[in-house]
């Protein structure tokens, strides 16, 4: 819930992939519209109080993180990371950074990456076990990063080494 009261979501549409506040009652409005060839991966309130999110843009296969105030306003897509990058939904962690899970060719990792450009910061490849997809992270309060990924696979991520639990 951001500091409105309101929840922020995004679903993807045929044309269109709207924005959009929900209230607690249930009643939404849409913030703000992307296009019809990126589909939206959920969305993270910034320490800064605007939400970010990816977008898969399509064609070319790759992520576009998007920074947007709660009223909608300042929209601003940064440009798409590498060909056949794919980021997750990202969290707000490591001194206000986005971080989140991604693929790439035959490589699998954690991403750090910047709030003002959406550039990539630096990638923690995950090694000594292949994952196809690794998708959900959060971070705890000792700091470090789970999540989840293809197969049921669960990940343990410092920034020192990254190990999976069985």
């Amino acid at each position: 819930m951001a500091s409105d009261g309101n929840l922020y979501g995004a679903f993807n549409a045929l044309e269109q992939t709207p924005l959009f506040p929900a209230t607690t009652a249930g009643a939404f409005t849409t913030l703000a519209t992307l296009g019809s060839l990126e589909f939206a991966f959920g969305l993270v309130l910034g320490a800064n109080g605007n939400l970010y999110g990816t977008l898969e843009h399509l064609p070319g296969n790759s992520s576009i993180i998007f920074e947007v105030e709660l009223d909608g306003s300042h929209l601003q897509v940064f440009g798409a990371l590498p060909s056949e990058f794919v980021v997750a939904v990202p969290i707000v962690a490591g001194g206000g950074n986005l971080w989140s899970t991604y693929t790439q060719q035959n490589e699998s990792g954690i991403v750090e990456l910047s709030p003002e450009n959406g550039s990539i910061l630096q990638t923690i490849p995950i090694t000594g076990k292949a994952l196809s997809a690794p998708r959900n992270l959060v971070q705890a309060a000792n700091g470090l990063f789970w999540g989840d990924a293809c197969c049921g696979d669960v990940l343990k991520e410092s920034l020192l080494a990254v190990q999976y639990l069985a």
